[in-house]
């Protein structure tokens, strides 16, 4: 396609999209011209953008996206639209939280190492993705929450935390200053729960089949010095000292490790092939925090840099 780069229109429509929160609502919104500004959020997707289209000065238009009807705005080469936090380029471009380009009438979005469909101009067969409660950015990642379970996604990674209102009131109303009639009538979780980061990488990049073992995987980290297997459990002894033991689970696509006694950072791992894709999945010990700051991007590091050793 061609076409002009973004205007500043455009900029500054992508920016009110990454500046606000975006709750889900079935329909138009208040019909109040500046009530998104004042409370900063979102009631729907329409009403982002009847807003987007003030901003831009062009038309509303549809595509689908997040499991239905999705609205959007075209301008002479780029497009803005609620959820998408930056005014694409048809060549593409960077967001906050990953990276977009458009192909076959879709654009495609590449987080946490992994690339899917974020939205579709086809008029025919559900829009790419799932329907949410809120959904909002930070400097660097995207933040959605669905009924009581908060996903944190980056280029990286993805993090999943269960979501229980003080985490979310947190997050949403103090640190963003956010209208509190946001959460109103919102699902959320208990606190506590497990919490699980997911890196991804492509098969072809790694050589042989090492992934498959999960003994290897273990002795491959950098704080384990040797593995014992003896039937379905595997002793890991640390660097630190501590043995902690493992069950583990053979499967035709991957593996599972589970943590059944002595202590480790990690309490669950899984690796499951997903088409030419690798998933390395892992819960936390409750006592780390990965909304802490710097923990999400550490956590990620050490994850991928355990897949590119297996490769």
């Amino acid at each position: 396609m061609n076409g002009t780069a973004p205007d500043e229109g455009a900029r500054q429509a992508a920016g009110r999209v990454v500046r606000s929160v975006l709750r889900w609502h079935e329909g138009g919104g208040r019909g109040e011209a500046e009530a998104p500004a004042e409370r900063g959020w979102y009631l729907g997707a329409a009403e982002c953008a009847l807003d987007l289209a003030r901003a831009t000065g062009c038309a509303v238009t549809g595509a689908r996206a997040f499991g239905g009807d999705w609205p959007v705005i075209h301008g002479d080469g780029w497009l803005v639209a609620p959820a998408l936090p930056l005014a694409l380029p048809w060549s593409g471009g960077e967001g906050v939280d990953a990276a977009y380009a458009w192909r076959d009438h879709a654009v495609w979005r590449e987080a946490a190492g992994i690339e899917e469909p974020f939205l579709t101009t086809s008029e025919s067969g559900p829009g790419p993705g799932a329907a949410f409660d809120l959904l909002w950015f930070g400097d660097c990642e995207r933040y959605t929450l669905r009924r009581g379970a908060l996903a944190v996604e980056d280029l990286f990674a993805t993090v999943e935390v269960p979501a229980d209102r003080g985490t979310i009131e947190r997050l949403v109303v103090r640190a963003r200053r956010v209208d509190p009639a946001v959460l109103d009538g919102l699902v959320f979780a208990a606190a506590g729960g497990p919490t699980t980061i997911t890196v991804n990488r492509s098969v072809e990049l790694n050589r042989g089949g090492d992934w498959r073992d999960a003994e290897r995987f273990l002795r491959a980290r950098a704080d384990v010095e040797r593995t014992v297997r003896g039937g379905d459990r595997v002793v890991a002894h640390t660097a630190g000292g501590s043995s902690p033991v493992f069950s583990c689970e053979d499967r035709p696509d991957g593996w599972v490790l589970k943590l059944v006694a002595g202590e480790y950072p990690l309490t669950g791992l899984e690796m499951s092939r997903r088409g030419e894709t690798l998933s390395l999945a892992a819960d936390l010990h409750p006592a780390i925090d990965p909304l802490a700051p710097g923990m999400r991007g550490r956590l990620a590091f050490d994850l991928r840099s355990d897949l590119v050793t297996l490769g």
